[in-house]
C-alpha cells in the first residue's frame, strides 16, 4: 500500500487552514496520492460550522513529523508458544534467516524471546547445565524430536536428565536416565532393572515380549527410532521446550507502535539485542524491529497548505519531508532536501488556489466540497472586504457559489454567527485560536487575530487579554505579541500589544491606530505584519 502523505495547515489553524487541508487532500486523492488531511491544533467555531454544514469530518490531529514504528515496514514477528521444542525453534530460525522467535501465549501476550545465541549456546553447555535442561523434557517432545514412536507409554515419565549413551553391562547406569541402546534384549533388561525413565531403541524395530513386560512392570517408557545413532545423539538435547532457554519478558526491552524512531534508536544504542518485540495498545505482540529498520525507513511526508514558515508548521518537521507547498503568504524559509512543487499566488485565501487546481485539472467538485472551499474563502477575506482580496478570489467564489447552490451572503452570516462572543471564550482560546509566530531578524513575534463584534466586548476583555499576553511574552520569550480584534463586518480592528518592543510597535502604528483602534485595518498578512517587519528591521 502507498504510504500516506499528510496535508496540513498551520498551528492554531484558522478556517482557511482547515478547509484547504481537507480540500487539497481530496484533490490529491483524485490524482492517485494516498493523501490524508491533518490539523495541528483544535478546529475553531467557524470551521466547525462549515464542517457540520457540508458534512465533513475533522482532519486527524497530528503532533509531530517524527515517524513512529507503526508508520514503517517493521518485521512480522515469528510468534511461537513456549511449548515448542528447541529443535522446532532451530528449524524456524534457520528457515527465517536467523530471525529470533517471539514467545507468546494464546492471546499473543509476550512471554519471552529466543534468539540464535540462546539455541546454539546449548551445544557448549557444561554437563550440569545439560542435565538440568534435560530433566525438564517431556516424553512426547522427546519422541517428536528423534522422530520416534512410542512402543510403551509411561504416564509417570520423569527423567533425572542424564543421557546414558549405548551402555554395556559394565557401564554405570543412572536411575531415571534416558538410556539409548541398540536392539539388544540383555542390555535393555539391564537398563530396565536399573530403573531408567526411558529406553530409546535405535535400529531394528523389535523388542521381545519379556523385555516389554518387564518395562511395563517397572514403569519404563520405550521408544523406537529409525534414525542413526549419531543423529539421535545430536538431536536428543534439542527435545526440551524453549520455555527453559528463553529470555523472560521481565528482561526484554519492548517498543510500542506509537514510539518515535528516535526514541527507539536511543534505547537500542544502550542494548545489544538483535531484534525487539513491538507491542500494540492491547499489549499484544505485532512484530519486531531491528537496527536496520532505522536505516531504511521512508520519512513521513507532508504537503503544507496555508503556511510555509517553520515556526508555524508541525513540530519536528526536520524529521519529516516536505514535498509540496500551497500558500498565499510570504515565503518563510522552510528548507527541503529535494526540489519540491510550490504553488503560491497573491490571493486572499489558500482555498482560492485549491479551487483553481480543481477547475484546471477538471477534477470533480461536489456541491459539498465547493461549499467548503467557498466558506474558507469568505472567512479568510472577511467576505471580500479584506485588502488581501483579489478579483480572482471573487471570480472563484462566484463559481463555487453556483456549484454549491448556496448564497455567499447567507454563508457569511452563518460564519459570523458561529463565532459567537469572545466574552464566552477562554483567554487562551482568544489569544491562540488563530495565532501565528514569526521570526523577524533577531525578534520573536506572535500575531493573533480574533473576531470582535463590538467596542463593548473589546473593553470588557481588554484587561484580561493584556495581562495574559504580557505574561506570555515573559514565559515564552516573545519580543512582541499582538492580538488583533477584528470586526466581522470588516470596519476595523482593536489592537493590543505586549513585549519588550511594545513601545516601538505602538509608535510605529500611530498613523493607523488611535486609542488602540485601527479603522480599516483588518488584514494581519497585508496590513499588520509588513508594518511590524518594517518597524523591527529599523
Amino acid at each position: 500500500m502507498q504510504k500516506p502523505v499528510y496535508v496540513t495547515g498551520h498551528k492554531n489553524p484558522d478556517t482557511d487552514s482547515i478547509t484547504s487541508a481537507i480540500a487539497y487532500a481530496n484533490y490529491k486523492q483524485a490524482m492517485g496520492v494516498n493523501a490524508i488531511a491533518g490539523k495541528i491544533g483544535p478546529v475553531g467555531s467557524e470551521a466547525e460550522y462549515l464542517l457540520e454544514r457540508f458534512g465533513f469530518e475533522e482532519p486527524m490531529t497530528l503532533f509531530t513529523a517524527k515517524s513512529t514504528i507503526k508508520e514503517i515496514d517493521y518485521d512480522k514477528a515469528q510468534i511461537k508458544p513456549k511449548s515448542i521444542t528447541l529443535k522446532e525453534a532451530m528449524d524456524v530460525v534457520i528457515e527465517k534467516n536467523n530471525m529470533g522467535i517471539i514467545v507468546a501465549d494464546e492471546d499473543n501476550k509476550l512471554e519471552g524471546i529466543v534468539g540464535v545465541d540462546d539455541l546454539t549456546s546449548i551445544l557448549s553447555s557444561d554437563d550440569a547445565s545439560l542435565t538440568n535442561l534435560m530433566s525438564k523434557v517431556k516424553l512426547n517432545d522427546l519422541v517428536k524430536t528423534i522422530e520416534g514412536e512410542i512402543i510403551l507409554d509411561s504416564k509417570d515419565f520423569n527423567t533425572c536428565g542424564v543421557i546414558d549413551f549405548f551402555p554395556g553391562f559394565e557401564t554405570k547406569i543412572t536411575k531415571g536416565s534416558i538410556a539409548i541402546t541398540f536392539n539388544n534384549p540383555e542390555i535393555q533388561r539391564h537398563c530396565i532393572n536399573e530403573k531408567v525413565a526411558c529406553l530409546v531403541i535405535v535400529g531394528e524395530n523389535w523388542i521381545d515380549s519379556v523385555t516389554l513386560q518387564k518395562a511395563k512392570e517397572m514403569g519404563v517408557a520405550v521408544i523406537h527410532t529409525s534414525l542413526s545413532p549419531l543423529s539421535v545423539s545430536r538431536l536428543v538435547f534439542q527435545a526440551p521446550s524453549i520455555e527453559y532457554v528463553m529470555v523472560k519478558k521481565e528482561k526484554i526491552i519492548t517498543f510500542n507502535l506509537t514510539d518515535t524512531l528516535d526514541e527507539v534508536s536511543r534505547k537500542m544504542s544502550k542494548t545489544r539485542f538483535r531484534s525487539y518485540p513491538i507491542i500494540d495498545e492491547q499489549d499484544r505482540v505485532v512484530g519486531t524491529i531491528s537496527r536496520y529498520h532505522l536505516l531504511n525507513y521512508q520519512k513521513k511526508q507532508f504537503i503544507l497548505v496555508d503556511h510555509n514558515e517553520i515556526k508555524q508548521t508541525i513540530d519536528d518537521i526536520e524529521d519529516g519531508e516536505v514535498i509540496e507547498i500551497v500558500d498565499h503568504h510570504r515565503l518563510g524559509g522552510i528548507e527541503t532536501i529535494n526540489p519540491i512543487t510550490i504553488t503560491t499566488m497573491i490571493v486572499g485565501a489558500t482555498c482560492t488556489i485549491i479551487a483553481i487546481k480543481y477547475f484546471e485539472s477538471k477534477v470533480e467538485l461536489s456541491k459539498e466540497m465547493a461549499g467548503l472551499l467557498l466558506g474558507g474563502i469568505i472567512a479568510d477575506t472577511l467576505n471580500f472586504k479584506s485588502p488581501t482580496t483579489t478579483d480572482l478570489d471573487i471570480k472563484i467564489a462566484n463559481k463555487l457559489e453556483k456549484i454549491a447552490e448556496v448564497s455567499i451572503e447567507e454563508l457569511h452570516e452563518g460564519l459570523v454567527n458561529s463565532a459567537g462572543s469572545i466574552l464566552n471564550k477562554k483567554t487562551i482560546d482568544v489569544v491562540y485560536s488563530d495565532f501565528k509566530e514569526f521570526t523577524i531578524g533577531r525578534y520573536k513575534v506572535g500575531l493573533s487575530q480574533t473576531p470582535c463584534r463590538t467596542e463593548e466586548e473589546f473593553k470588557k476583555i481588554k484587561p484580561v487579554v493584556l495581562e495574559y499576553i504580557e505574561k506570555e511574552c515573559v514565559s515564552q520569550n516573545f519580543d512582541v505579541m499582538m492580538v488583533i480584534f477584528t470586526n466581522p463586518n470588516a470596519s476595523g480592528s482593536y489592537i493590543l500589544v505586549a513585549g519588550k518592543k511594545k513601545n516601538a510597535i505602538i509608535d510605529g502604528f500611530k498613523d493607523l491606530m488611535t486609542d488602540e483602534y485601527a479603522p480599516n485595518v483588518i488584514s494581519r498578512k497585508k496590513q499588520v505584519l509588513p508594518k511590524v517587519i518594517k518597524i523591527l528591521e529599523k
